[in-house]
């Protein structure tokens, strides 16, 4: 081949290769996506760890209406997975001298406060909690643009002279903050927990997927809120929390979840009560590194009691006496009234557990049995009588629940 042809041969290549590399960059977007896919966050660690927060919002009565646990796993080299526990306002996750204390009683409390209850009452760690007022909520839907929600039924409120006003009409409409605050915070009349519940996850996910996929406008969006929003956890953990759960959404890798419970009462007031094994297998599901360890990180021996027999004031007294013993009393609800106190342990290797219970409230040690199924998801359970310690007559007027696992 003579050196002529050889020119012409590499002076065709080197065309073709220009050519190819002015179509790849006329092909290739030189301004940054509008709305780019969030990635992890550096602030959740890489190793299988998790990250969870609580999420609620409070009406104007500082009431909690609407309330939602995120976790996040990061993986090397994946979207993190995503943990979404819906919790109904009615929970109960305390008991006072008088009755059952649900989260939405709780909302005037501290967010750590609050968190650590929730944690203790479903047995997993809350690193942290974001409480939002109403307020807060509306300018938060409003930082996203706003959203649009599809509602079967006109949300209504009914003020003391039985008057209705219509807050938001029936069918697909496009919301604001003040109108989507109402429309997660107004609970029509005889309407269950679990239809409220869904509205708030129908917007929260709207917000979560509209947010701008960038950390550091998270944060000044989660600042911006400023005392309408109450955090015990750093604003900038807050929106890598926010954005995890956005790409965990976009990504379909996010697990949904509620606890199971049964339910006395209706609308706003209703109480509802966990109901262990059910509640345990979710939790286990969305939460499992996170599940509390006795000793682990300062984590308590958890003691379900139930009232079976014993009053108000006497489960009161026992949550004192377990503070003063270094054990978290886990309320349990109403039983029926046993003639003597229970006390059951999963094995035999939680006997002293259960020993250290029974002298905390006063109970011969022979009480305790051993019984792995009336003690899932803690180190021990009670059905306390009126034979403690702490004897008082019975509750009166107890009312009677219904089994739901949603509300």
């Amino acid at each position: 081949m003579n050196r002529r042809l050889l020119l012409s041969v590499a002076l065709l290549i080197l065309i073709l290769v220009l050519v190819a590399t002015a179509v790849l960059v006329r092909n290739t977007a030189t301004q940054p996506e509008v709305n780019p896919s969030p990635s992890p966050t550096a602030t959740v660690p890489g190793t299988p760890n998790q990250a969870t927060m609580l999420v609620a919002v409070r009406d104007e009565d500082s009431f909690i209406t609407d309330a939602v646990v995120h976790g996040a796993v990061a993986k090397s080299d994946a979207l993190p997975v995503g943990s979404w526990l819906s919790l109904q306002p009615g929970l109960a996750i305390a008991v006072n001298e008088k009755s059952s204390v649900t989260l939405s009683q709780r909302g005037p409390f501290s967010p750590n406060d609050v968190g650590n209850e929730v944690a203790n009452e479903l047995g997993f760690d809350v690193d942290g909690a974001f409480i939002l007022d109403r307020l807060a909520f509306a300018a938060l839907v409003d930082s996203v643009g706003g959203v649009t929600v599809n509602s079967p039924v006109p949300i209504v409120a009914v003020d003391a002279d039985g008057q209705v006003t219509v807050l938001v009409k029936a069918g697909k409409r496009k919301l604001f903050g003040p109108a989507a605050a109402e429309y997660v915070i107004a609970l029509n009349p005889n309407e269950e927990q679990s239809g409220r519940m869904a509205r708030f996850n129908e917007v929260w996910t709207e917000v979560l997927l509209k947010l701008p996929g960038n950390i550091d406008r998270v944060r000044g969006i989660v600042g911006s809120l400023g005392s309408l929003s109450r955090l015990s956890m750093p604003a900038e953990d807050v929106a890598s929390m926010l954005l995890n759960a956005q790409t965990s959404l976009t990504a379909q890798t996010m697990t949904f979840g509620v606890p199971s419970a049964t339910v006395a009462g209706v609308g706003s007031t209703a109480i509802y009560t966990t109901i262990p094994a059910p509640t345990q297998a979710t939790v286990t599901s969305l939460f499992a590194p996170s599940i509390l360890v006795p000793g682990a990180d300062g984590a308590l021996p958890r003691v379900r009691v139930y009232a079976a027999g014993a009053s108000y004031p006497a489960i009161n007294s026992a949550a004192e006496a377990f503070d003063v013993a270094n054990l978290a009393l886990v309320w349990g609800g109403q039983r029926p009234t046993d003639a003597a106190s229970r006390i059951f342990v999963p094995d035999e290797a939680s006997r002293p557990t259960g020993e250290l219970v029974a002298r905390t409230l006063g109970l011969p040690t022979a009480t305790v049995t051993v019984d792995a199924a009336a003690t899932v998801g803690v180190q021990a359970s009670v059905y306390l009588a009126a034979d403690s310690t702490f004897t008082t007559p019975s509750p009166a007027g107890s009312a009677t629940a219904t089994a739901t696992s949603s509300g």
